[in-house]
């Protein structure tokens, strides 16, 4: 029901609009515009789905609401690209307060137009940890960059996993469990082949073992260590629910072992002439996080 409201009331502001702007003459302008971009930081292309941008790296709810997991409990969100352009110029938006507990499918945020107020539905459910005051006093920024600095609030999501299953989109993020007893033991040694030894399924140790190998110019070894911490973390990654394709955030430290993994038998199969196994490895770091391509290719 309130997913028909939200649609109901896009149209009453399309209405509006329409008998603003029939009698109005536009003159058409060119505008050239030019852009700089980081080439070494991978930036997402969106998709656009009848016009309108659809990020694949984010979920969707039906209300026009966009999700976007920060890590296994942090949720970012805002209004897709639909609602942005729809809704037109609106004078002001009003945000949940912080700590206050949302509901996925219910109100998330209020913006206010004409006299017309609507509200936008949370695509997630939990409790609010930060709203985007830059918003509040500048709503303008929801309509020109809503999958960017126009977001609305972050969430903390006890039960993401399965807020997420409700969204539409692509596969969920992946996040491996942490192994906090390898993880120290790693701070600890001097030798990542004592924490290798100790906890074989730890894939960060196999990583800096082939990043020791590849510095000291053994690539066929550190091809070795690669594959080892490659394909033990895909084993980890099935058993988190991982289904061969989706990302896997960076910015979740256990799965950095992993992504560090993958990312050094691309490295190491490049420099023993396997071009088709770095092209592979290239291609799923790529298809796995951008963040981790930005951080170990720079």
């Amino acid at each position: 029901m309130t997913v028909l409201l939200v649609l109901f009331t896009f149209a009453a502001f399309l209405t509006i609009d329409y008998f603003r702007s029939r009698n109005r003459v536009v003159e058409p302008t060119l505008h050239t515009a030019t852009a700089k971009f980081d080439a070494a930081v991978p930036r997402l292309q969106p998709a656009l789905v009848a016009g309108f941008a659809v990020p694949e790296n984010l979920r969707y709810h039906p209300g026009h609401t966009w999700a976007l997991s920060e890590s296994t409990n942090l949720v970012r969100v805002g209004m897709d690209d639909f609602a942005s352009k729809l809704t037109g110029k609106f004078e002001s938006i009003e945000l949940p307060q912080r700590g206050q507990w949302i509901r996925q499918g219910q109100k998330v945020c209020t913006i206010h137009r004409d006299g017309v107020a609507v509200d936008m539905v949370s695509p997630i459910e939990g409790t609010v940890s930060d709203i985007n005051q830059a918003v509040e006093k500048n709503p303008k920024l929801a309509l020109s960059d809503p999958y960017g600095d126009g977001w609305l609030v972050t969430v903390n999501a006890p039960d993401a996993k399965t807020s997420f299953k409700n969204l539409l989109g692509g596969p969920p993020d992946t996040f491996l469990p942490a192994n906090d007893e390898a993880q120290a033991a790693m701070a600890a040694a001097a030798d990542p082949a004592e924490v290798a030894a100790r906890f074989p399924s730890y894939c960060a140790a196999w990583a800096a073992l082939a990043e020791d190998a590849m510095a000291v110019g053994h690539p066929v070894t550190a091809y070795a260590f690669a594959r080892t911490g490659y394909h033990r973390g895909l084993d980890q990654l099935r058993r988190a629910g991982w289904t061969g394709h989706g990302p896997i955030p960076w910015q979740h430290e256990p799965n950095q072992g992993f992504l560090r993994s993958l990312h050094m038998l691309g490295v190491a199969a490049a420099a023993i002439g396997e071009d088709d196994e770095a092209r592979r490895c290239q291609e799923f770091l790529a298809d796995s996080s951008a963040a981790a391509v930005a951080a170990l290719e720079s």
